[in-house]
C-alpha cells in the first residue's frame, strides 16, 4: 500500500483465477485462496517486549494546629506489544490498533498515565469535648487515557476488525484523493471532502504533526482529568469498649459545587478514533507510473471524545456511614 503496510485482500475474478489443486475459486468478495476448513488460525507465543517505569517526587508535612498536607507528582512511561484487555485470544489480536496485522511491536500502553498530580489535605479539631472532627480532601489531576487514530473501515483487508488499522496522514493535498459521495440524496463532492478533511487535520495538533506518516498506536491522550474527593469524620462518645465514628464521603465534590467540573471525557472502550474511510488506491498525479496514493471518504469530522458516565464516573456521589471498633 502507499505507506508501506501490507494488504491482505484482493478481489480476484474466479474466471481468471488459476486455482491451486484442491482450493476452489472464490466468489466475488471472498479471498480467492481461502480454505473453508478454517476460519481464523492463530499462533500464540510469549514475548519479553514491553516495560513500565514510574518516577515520583513528593512533599509531605504535618503542620501545627493539626494540619497535614502532601503533594506528589508522578511521571510514567509504559510500553507493550499487546494490552491483553480482551477476554479471548482472537479479540486480543484483532482489536489492537496496528500498522501491520502480525507485527509484534512494543508501543505506548493503553494504560499509561504520563503525568499525575495528587494532593492530600487533612485538618483535625475537637469541636465537641475531646471528640475529634476531621476534614480530609484528596485531589487528583492526570493526563487522559491514551487512544489511537485509525481508519473507519478495514483498510488492510485482514478482516480482523473494522477499525484497527492505524490511520495514514497524507503528506499534502496531492498525497490523497477523494470521490463524490451521495448521502440521503445530497452529493458531497470530492473537493468539499478534501476541504473538510484538511480543515480537520490542520486543527488537530497531533495529526498535523504526523504528515506523511501513520498515526502511532496510543499516540494521543484524551483531555486532562481533575477530580476531588472529600471526607468528614466525627468521633462519637464511646460505650463500654466500643469506639465509633460517623463519616460522610463526597466523591467528585467539584461536580457537586459546579456541574461543569469533574468530567471524564475520552474515547471509551477500545481507545480508537476513526478519521476517514479507506476507498482504495489510485495512481498519484504527476508521479512516476505505479506510484500510488490513498483514496479517502470524509464527510464530517469525527467525534473524538464522549462523556464517560455509565458508572457515575463524571458525577458526584455521597455516602454516609458508621464505623465501630471494638
Amino acid at each position: 500500500m502507499p505507506d508501506g503496510r501490507f494488504h491482505y485482500y484482493q478481489n480476484l475474478s474466479p474466471t481468471n483465477f488459476a486455482a491451486n489443486p484442491g482450493v476452489p475459486a472464490a466468489a466475488a468478495g471472498r479471498r480467492a485462496t481461502e480454505n473453508g476448513n478454517f476460519f481464523d488460525v492463530l499462533l500464540l507465543r510469549n514475548t519479553n517486549k514491553g516495560n513500565a517505569r514510574n518516577y515520583t517526587i513528593g512533599l509531605e508535612k504535618p503542620f501545627k494546629d493539626n494540619w497535614y498536607g502532601k503533594l506528589s507528582y508522578t511521571y510514567g512511561e509504559a510500553n507493550e506489544p499487546n494490552p491483553g484487555a480482551e477476554a479471548r485470544a482472537i479479540t486480543n489480536w484483532s482489536q489492537r490498533p496496528v500498522f501491520n496485522a502480525n507485527e509484534e511491536i512494543s508501543a505506548t500502553s493503553n494504560f499509561e498515565i504520563r503525568d499525575r498530580l495528587t494532593l492530600a489535605l487533612n485538618y483535625k479539631h475537637s469541636f465537641f469535648a475531646d471528640l475529634d472532627t476531621t476534614f480530609s480532601l484528596f485531589g487528583e489531576g492526570r493526563t487522559g487515557r491514551k487512544f489511537s487514530y485509525v481508519f473507519r473501515n478495514d483498510a488492510n483487508g485482514d478482516n480482523a476488525n473494522a477499525s484497527n488499522d492505524l490511520f495514514y496522514v497524507p503528506a499534502n493535498r496531492d498525497d490523497v484523493g477523494f470521490r463524490d459521495v451521495v448521502i440521503n440524496g445530497t452529493t458531497i463532492s470530492a473537493q468539499q471532502q478534501a476541504d473538510l478533511f484538511w480543515a480537520y487535520i490542520e486543527s488537530n495538533d497531533y495529526l498535523n504533526g504526523r504528515l506523511g506518516q501513520a498515526a502511532g498506536r496510543n499516540g494521543q491522550s484524551a483531555p486532562w482529568v481533575t477530580q476531588f474527593d472529600f471526607r468528614l469524620t466525627q468521633e462519637l462518645p464511646g460505650l463500654f469498649d466500643v469506639k465509633s465514628e460517623l463519616y460522610l464521603d463526597i466523591l467528585n465534590i467539584g461536580n457537586l459545587i459546579n456541574d461543569e467540573y469533574g468530567f471524564i471525557d475520552d474515547t471509551g472502550f477500545g481507545g480508537v478514533v476513526g478519521v476517514a474511510d479507506f476507498l482504495g488506491t489510485e495512481q498519484k498525479p504527476g508521479a512516476a507510473l505505479g506510484t500510488q496514493r490513498y483514496v479517502y471518504r470524509f464527510t464530517q469530522a469525527p467525534t473524538e471524545f464522549v462523556r464517560q458516565d455509565t458508572r457515575g464516573q463524571s458525577r458526584w456521589g455521597a455516602q454516609l456511614g458508621l464505623r465501630m471498633t471494638f
